[in-house]
């Protein structure tokens, strides 16, 4: 899947808060949609984004919650986890 089609698939999903869970740990998106619009701004920036290995990563981290959209916990568009104490 290019990553054209993979932002413009997210842009199209609903806008939510994404508590994301990989192995390598834990991520929270407060504005999925402009996490999007993010990424594609930085990947725009980079001269050759094939050869880039930061671009791959937000490519690769992109198709995640994408494949995994129904997996993933979701919640209301600015919706803040609740900090744990210690």
């Amino acid at each position: 899947m290019t990553f054209s089609e993979i932002t413009t698939n997210l842009l199209a999903k609903k806008n939510c808060s994404l508590y994301v869970k990989r192995m390598e740990g834990a991520f929270f998106i407060q504005d999925l949609h402009k996490y999007v619009k993010t990424d594609m701004a930085i990947i725009a920036k980079i001269k050759d984004p094939r050869k880039s290995d930061r671009a791959k990563m937000l490519k690769e981290q992109l198709l995640y919650i994408y494949s995994n959209f129904d997996k993933i916990e979701r919640h209301s568009l600015n919706w803040k986890p609740k900090n744990k104490k210690r």
